[in-house]
């Protein structure tokens, strides 16, 4: 089964993803918290990241830099999922090291699609 970490400050957002996330087969740990979730990735060891970018405390583009700089998790894909829809914001989140900027509120097949994408493998096997 393919592991999902959803991490946004919004309680609602993070139980309407791991609805869909786990409708389509996924194990979804949803956290509220950058700090929090980088304590977590260690033990969980998702296959990919769902990012939102404002957050309290440390901010998503600060989690995906630290994850970028970590040799032992840098490669997880990261999809941020942001309210913050300018060019200038999808550059910053390339800039950061993640592999995909979504606005929300986001689409589930999108959401579905970028996964599908990025992992390389059809949803309906995850």
């Amino acid at each position: 089964m393919i592991k999902v970490i959803v991490v946004d400050d919004s309680i609602l957002y993070r139980k309407s993803l791991e609805i869909i996330l786990r409708n389509k087969g996924f194990e979804v740990l949803s956290i509220a918290s950058a700090e929090e979730a980088l304590k977590q990735i260690h033990i969980y060891q998702p296959q990919i990241i769902i990012l939102d970018v404002v957050m309290k405390g440390m901010s998503g583009w600060q989690m995906c830099r630290q994850l970028r700089a970590n040799p032992k998790i840098a490669k997880i894909p990261i999809v941020v999922c942001s309210s913050k829809s300018s060019m200038v914001d999808k550059k910053w989140t390339e800039m950061v090291g993640a592999n995909a900027h979504l606005t929300k509120p986001i689409d589930p097949q999108q959401l579905i699609d970028k996964i599908e994408e990025l992992l390389a493998i059809p949803v309906q096997n995850a």
